[in-house]
C-alpha cells in the first residue's frame, strides 16, 4: 500500500514502513481507513503526537502481539557490523580472534564465510604465526591448516628421519612427491637424484646431470613428469 511516496507492508501482527510493496493479509473492506490513519500520521501530527498514538496503541496490545512487535523490532534494529564495516577494519577485528573461533565465525552467513576463509584474513594469521611462505598455488587458510598440522606431529613425536645412503655431496634442497611417493633432491654439486624410501631408508633410483651448477631448488610439476623413473 502507498501513501504519499511511501509503501507500507501491513501483516497480521503489526504495519512498517517498507522499500518493497508485499502482499497484505488485512481484508480489503479495512483498506480506506488504513490508508486514512497512515496519511494522518505522515502528513498532519507532529513528532510528540506520533509517540503518544504508539504508545496508546503499544497499551492496548495483549502480551502475544507485544510479542511479535518486539520481534519485528529487534529485526529492524539489526545491522551486521561485519559487512557493514569497511574490508581493512572488518579485517582488523577478525584478526584479534583465535584461527579456531575465526572457523566458527564464518558458519555464521555466506558473507561471513567468503570474509573469514579470504586469502587476506589468512595471510594476517600465517603473519602472526609467523608460517613460512613457501609453497605456491595454495590458500592460505590451507599452508596455515598444514603448518599447525606439521607442528603438532612433530609435538607428538609423530616423525622419523630418513637416511639417504650413497649421498656424499652436500644436499640443498628436497621435494616431496605425495603421488608417488618419491623424493627429489637437489645437491650442490649439480646433481638432482630421485628416491624412494622405506622404513627410514632412502634409495636412490635415478640420478639427473643436466645442471653445471648446485641445484638450490627442486619442485615436482603437478603433471608429475618424473612419472617414468
Amino acid at each position: 500500500m502507498k501513501e504519499n511516496g511511501s509503501i507500507y507492508t501491513i501483516h497480521s501482527g503489526g504495519l512498517f514502513k517498507s522499500s518493497k510493496s508485499t502482499t497484505t493479509h488485512v481484508s480489503k473492506k479495512y483498506m480506506k481507513e488504513i490508508q486514512m490513519i497512515l496519511g494522518w500520521y505522515e502528513r498532519d501530527w507532529n513528532d510528540t503526537e506520533k509517540l503518544e498514538i504508539l504508545y496508546t496503541v503499544l497499551c492496548t496490545l495483549t502480551a502475544h502481539e507485544l510479542y511479535h512487535v518486539t520481534l519485528m523490532l529487534s529485526l529492524r534494529r539489526y545491522r551486521d557490523f561485519i559487512t557493514k564495516l569497511p574490508l581493512h577494519l572488518t579485517l582488523k577485528i577478525l584478526s584479534y580472534l583465535k584461527p579456531k573461533d575465526i572457523i566458527n565465525a564464518s558458519e555464521v552467513s555466506k558473507d561471513w564465510h567468503d570474509i573469514c576463509t579470504s586469502d587476506l584474513m589468512w595471510n594476517i594469521k600465517c603473519t602472526q604465526h609467523a608460517v613460512p611462505q613457501t609453497t605456491e598455488g595454495v590458500s592460505q587458510m590451507v599452508l596455515f591448516k598444514n603448518n599447525v598440522l606439521l607442528k603438532h606431529n612433530w609435538k607428538l613425536g609423530r616423525c622419523g628421519v630418513v637416511c639417504f645412503a650413497g649421498s656424499p655431496n652436500k644436499l640443498v634442497s628436497v621435494a616431496y612427491d605425495s603421488k608417488t611417493g618419491k623424493i627429489a633432491t637437489g645437491m650442490i654439486n649439480g646433481e638432482i637424484r630421485i628416491w624412494t624410501f622405506a622404513k627410514s631408508v632412502g634409495t636412490l633410483i635415478s640420478t639427473l646431470y643436466s645442471h653445471t651448477k648446485s641445484v638450490w631448488v627442486v619442485e615436482w610439476f603437478k603433471a608429475n613428469c618424473f612419472n617414468f623413473l
